[in-house]
């Protein structure tokens, strides 16, 4: 495999002049006793090419693989070169990099040999349900980001770059996501090991989703690594919505025996159904169903019909009539459920049954002003006046906020069946009264530091779980007043004879007497034989802020010929609990 040449020629063995993935590829060094300033020459002039001779004892520099571009892959790692003789210690030298050849090695070939590798990367994207299928505003959308790393570690990050679609609103997403407007990168970082990593995110289809109809929800994902294919998915959009409405809509209430209308409606847009919408229409005791719509059966308190899938696009009623009997409670109500789409504008009706329980109910505290860390009682007096018997009802009791429920403080007289289900709101439960008797219930509230200033209401009412049972809201008022050491403030101050001019009440500086100190709000004092005067008992304002207070000193209150040599008025912020200082200071004048 020699080129040719004679005794003392710097000769050329020809190397390879670009490597593929995962191969070893040698360079031959040639060593000549000879001209070794030829052998240079040969050198710089073939270093490109792939193939070097260095005579012995001369030093060359290995060149960086030249990779083929055919090949499909992100990212190449170089291993160093390793070159021997076959009898000599291999030596390792970075591509790139300066060798010299031993003189040890005459007569014999230098072999320097290196081994390439590469890392190649293939994103797919997928997505449940799969792409091209049909969804509904209300849908979650699943994709899953799946990289495949081969060949061998990753040497730098990929980074798959998703601009969500405005009609998806994001629920969650893999901890490697990071989103920034609409716009959702997330990042395998280098090192990441061979094999399969997925990364997903998960969306809800918003209404914005129907102003883009036929097309649809459209998700993309770019990578700046390596292949992505297929990294598009599509969802065309179909819009359903469901109303229910009956002619018992909009009327003061039904009696026992009316018959009431109902219609279940399904309204479809944007294409053909690709999967039947099922309809589940409940409704409350008190209603007698006897004839069906198409396509519906009725199951105890339910009615189920069903739209089938590839229905077009059109308005579907489904009518029928229902009778309200003796059992009906308070109210008569009906609600549909559809599994697929949402409500136009309601999937709700109820009617209120023309037969009440009327309860009364007052409520009385045992004090009329409180401070936080006081405890109050009140008092709730449920009484039955008109009948009939009141079953299976509840108190709800509102404290207003900052005051808490004292355990173990509630009484209950007149009903021994009972129990507290909550404790804010307040909710005595399985109660029973019967016409012309009364409970009366007691308990115990605290006044906690987040209690606000003023009033406090405390507001109960007697409730039904099927709107059976009614009543008044009765009220309870007390007032929490400020705490005088820890929120209200005061104002302590002098009015001084200010000689230096500096605004500070030196120690050879005397008060003035008599002058008259006032506050915006109205209060006025005079100072006394040291010119020191005070305001006590002062709102300082929102807890968390304070407010500003302006005090100011009657020039007219003072001796003839003073002038100021400090600001009059004053303004200056106070927080509760803490006093704060108005000095004046004046001089008299020449």
């Amino acid at each position: 495999d020699w080129l040719g040449g004679k005794d003392g020629d710097a000769m050329l063995i020809p190397g390879t002049t670009g490597f593929k993935s995962a191969n070893t590829s040698a360079f031959r060094v040639v060593n000549k006793k000879t001209n070794k300033n030829a052998a240079k020459q040969v050198l710089a002039a073939l270093t490109e090419s792939g193939a070097i001779a260095i005579a012995p004892s001369e030093t060359g520099v290995l060149p960086i693989p030249k990779f083929d571009a055919g090949v499909a892959s992100s990212d190449y790692l170089v291993s160093p070169y390793s070159c021997t003789d076959g009898v000599l210690s291999p030596i390792i030298v970075q591509a790139n990099q300066a060798i010299t050849v031993p003189d040890a090695a005459m007569g014999r070939n230098y072999v320097c040999t290196i081994t390439n590798t590469f890392v190649e990367n293939r994103t797919v994207l997928t997505a449940d349900p799969p792409s091209g299928s049909t969804i509904h505003v209300g849908d979650v959308l699943s994709y899953k980001m799946k990289t495949s790393v081969v060949g061998t570690a990753l040497t730098k990050p990929i980074e798959l770059t998703n601009i969500l679609d405005p009609g998806l609103t994001l629920i969650e997403k893999s901890k490697q996501c990071k989103l920034t407007a609409r716009v959702l990168k997330c990042i395998l970082p280098a090192g990441t090991a061979i094999g399969d990593h997925d990364l997903f995110i998960k969306a809800s289809v918003n209404s914005l989703a129907l102003q883009n109809k036929p097309a649809g929800i459209t998700n993309t994902v770019t990578s700046n690594i390596g292949a992505c294919d297929p990294c598009t998915t599509t969802h065309s959009m179909v819009e359903i919505d469901t109303s229910k409405r009956s002619d018992a809509d909009g009327k003061k209430g039904v009696k026992v025996g009316d018959v009431i209308l109902y219609n279940v409606s399904v309204v479809v847009k944007g294409g053909v159904t690709t999967t039947e919408i099922n309809l589940k229409d409940t409704r409350s005791v008190g209603l007698s169903v006897t004839t069906l719509p198409e396509s519906c059966t009725q199951t105890d308190l339910t009615i189920h019909c069903v739209l089938p899938a590839g229905t077009p696009a059109g308005t579907y009623d489904f009518i029928y009539e229902a009778t309200v009997t003796k059992d009906a409670k308070d109210l008569v109500s009906n609600q549909v459920n559809s599994d697929q789409g949402t409500c136009l504008t309601s999937c709700e009706t109820s009617a209120k049954v023309l037969r009440e329980v009327m309860l009364r109910i007052t409520k009385s505290a045992n004090v009329k002003r409180v401070k936080i860390a006081d405890f109050v009682r009140y008092e709730v007096l449920v009484e039955n006046l008109t009948g009939p018997d009141a079953n299976d009802f509840f108190i709800l009791d509102q404290a207003a906020p900052g005051l808490s429920f004292v355990e173990g403080s509630l009484r209950v007289q007149g009903d021994d069946t009972w129990s507290l289900n909550a404790t804010y709101p307040l909710k005595i439960a399985n109660l029973d009264l019967v016409q012309n008797e009364k409970i009366v219930i007691s308990y115990m509230m605290r006044v906690n530091a987040g209690a606000g200033r003023g009033e406090l209401m405390n507001v109960a009412w007697a409730d039904h779980a099927e709107k059976y049972v009614t009543s008044n809201k009765a009220t309870a008022m007390v007032i929490r007043s400020l705490d005088p050491d820890f929120e209200e403030t005061r104002i302590n101050g002098v009015v001084f004879n200010d000689k230096n001019q500096n605004g500070l009440q030196d120690t050879d500086e005397n008060g003035i007497s008599g002058v008259r100190v006032a506050m915006a709000t109205g209060a006025v004092v005079e100072t006394d034989g040291y010119g020191r005067y005070r305001f006590e008992a002062i709102d300082p304002g929102i807890f968390a802020r304070g407010r500003n207070l302006i005090v100011k000193v009657d020039q007219t209150s003072l001796p003839s010929g003073f002038e100021m040599t400090t600001q009059n008025p004053l303004v200056k912020r106070v927080t509760p609990g803490l006093p704060i200082q108005f000095n004046f200071g004046f001089i008299a004048s020449q």
